[in-house]
């Protein structure tokens, strides 16, 4: 008899066997639940509800004008999104617990199969009219500005300190901050500040707020990625294949944003 779970001090636990197990009755379950929404006939177009994961960096410009754009000819679809970390946005693919999901990556994802990418690398971003903005830019050159930067847990933050270590550069920020809302209104409300970012986050508002977006000049990869869960896929006209073409409409329609180098993956579960 092959056992699922194992004894700890705070309980019973799943094993090894115990998670593929439980995944795969999880996938059972949302697909007695799609059957039978289809065979109700509420996976028409008209009450489709797609499922979204992603980081906070995403949730900012990005999914908000996509989705719109994405409704105006889907009018039916719904979508729910969940705001999370980037550890719990794959979590959340290989537990069933959403559609789609986009997410900063540094590394595979255990048990999560890439389709698609295209490469973010992270940007520095500042109004038009700072001194820096008309030139290339140094990580040296950032000293003497104010700067806002994510939090450490944060894919970007996790790259721009790797490559101020390779560079032999310090510098301290004046603000630190989880949530880029804050970053962003700040440099609004502070001409001389810089932020970073990938082009994806400004995507929609770089050009309305006379923002510009340079290299830091040195050599890096942080891709990002939109992941569907196998076998528990959203209706076809909102499912994970045209849901990242979307995303490459809006890259690719977008010149500085290819110039840039932006990369989307699309993923599914393997377990």
């Amino acid at each position: 008899m092959c056992r699922c779970f194992e004894r700890h001090a705070r309980g019973m636990v799943l094993n090894e066997a115990g998670e593929i197990f439980a995944h795969h009755v999880r996938k059972s379950q949302l697909d007695m639940e799609y059957a039978l929404a289809e065979i109700k006939g509420l996976k028409a177009i008209r009450r489709s509800l797609i499922r979204i994961a992603c980081t906070d960096g995403m949730a900012f410009s990005l999914l908000p004008g996509l989705l719109a754009e994405f409704r105006q000819a889907n009018p039916g679809v719904l979508f729910a999104l969940n705001v999370t970390h980037s550890q719990g946005v794959a979590a959340c693919v290989r537990a069933g617990e959403c559609d789609v999901a986009l997410q900063f990556s540094l590394q595979p994802e255990r048990s999560v199969e890439v389709l698609g990418s295209w490469p973010a690398p992270v940007l520095l971003a500042m109004h038009q009219s700072h001194p820096l903005a008309s030139r290339q830019v140094t990580l040296a050159d950032l000293h003497g500005w104010p700067l806002a930067l994510p939090g450490q847990h944060t894919t970007v933050r996790q790259l721009f300190d790797l490559s101020c270590q390779m560079n032999d550069c310090v510098v301290e920020p004046v603000l630190t901050c989880d949530y880029f809302a804050t970053l962003y209104h700040f440099l609004l409300h502070t001409p001389q500040a810089v932020t970073i970012c990938s082009a994806f986050t400004l995507l929609f508002e770089r050009d309305t707020q006379n923002l510009v977006l340079r290299s830091m000049g040195v050599d890096q990869l942080s891709p990002a990625y939109v992941a569907a869960s196998d076998g528990v896929r959203p209706p076809a006209e909102c499912g994970a294949d045209a849901v990242s073409a979307v995303f490459a409409a809006a890259a690719n329609g977008d010149g500085s944003a290819g110039e840039d180098g932006i990369r989307v993956k699309v993923c599914k579960d393997l377990l």
